[in-house]
């Protein structure tokens, strides 16, 4: 047969019709050869895909390490920020005694006067 052959599909397409391939054609023929390609690089595969799969767990390593470390300050900050809120709780709370008691103070002078 005088025309292109697809492997994937097992038609014989004829290109008697038409001097030149139409858009449909070519982007087959262009598939096809990037099967062929991709058939030629799979000798190499394990190779490039066992380095590619070292890289990509060395970035998901350093990102996750990454990670831990803002985890970790963010777990020191909380601490500070509870100590300070306590802390502020606790003089809210003397403040609070302390200015009831000026008030009692003022009420009694003012009721012996």
């Amino acid at each position: 047969c005088s025309s292109e052959f697809n492997l994937d599909r097992h038609i014989c397409r004829s290109n008697s019709s038409s001097s030149s391939m139409s858009a449909e054609d070519e982007a087959n023929a262009d598939g096809d050869a990037g099967e062929e390609e991709a058939r030629e690089r799979s000798n190499e595969a394990p190779k490039d895909l066992d380095e590619e799969i070292q890289q990509l767990i060395a970035k998901a390593k350093h990102k996750l390490s990454g990670v831990s470390k803002t985890m970790e300050d963010n777990g020191s900050r909380l601490k500070k920020l509870q100590k300070g809120f306590s802390d502020l709780k606790r003089q809210q709370a003397h403040v609070t005694r302390e200015q009831q008691q000026s008030l009692g103070q003022l009420q009694n002078g003012i009721t012996s006067t």
